[in-house]
């Protein structure tokens, strides 16, 4: 069962780059879901606690972003997010709000910075 919107959950690392990888745990609720152009579903996750995240790209300035959402999505089919077990998730961090206006969405306009565990919390 997937999240619904208003759910509290909580992401912490797993593998992927240093620079969200350090910010990580994180609380946050789902904001609302989005669907991609390939048909998947995402999360719309709004953090309680936004962080500065800083990605370069080869032969490019760094980018500086406050993360305040992230987009997330289980990445074992078939199971989503449940509470008190923690469910492996792609983790694509939004540049900017609205990027998530446009729908369907698609995840590579998103920058992709590694794998998460979140799991439902309480309230």
């Amino acid at each position: 069962m997937s999240p619904e919107i208003g759910d509290r959950l909580i992401l912490s690392p797993d593998e992927g780059f240093p620079d969200l990888m350090k910010a990580l745990p994180r609380k946050g609720t789902v904001e609302n879901l989005a669907r991609s152009v390939n048909g998947d579903e995402w999360i719309i996750f709004a953090l309680d606690h936004p962080f500065e995240y800083v990605r370069a790209q080869a032969n490019e300035e760094p980018e500086r972003i406050i993360a305040s959402r992230l987009l997330i999505k289980s990445r074992w089919e078939g199971h989503g997010i449940k509470h008190g077990g923690d469910t492996g998730v792609f983790i694509l961090v939004v540049s900017e709000a609205l990027q998530l206006n446009e729908q369907p969405i698609d995840p590579h306009s998103f920058h992709f910075d590694g794998w998460g565990l979140c799991r439902k919390i309480e309230s």
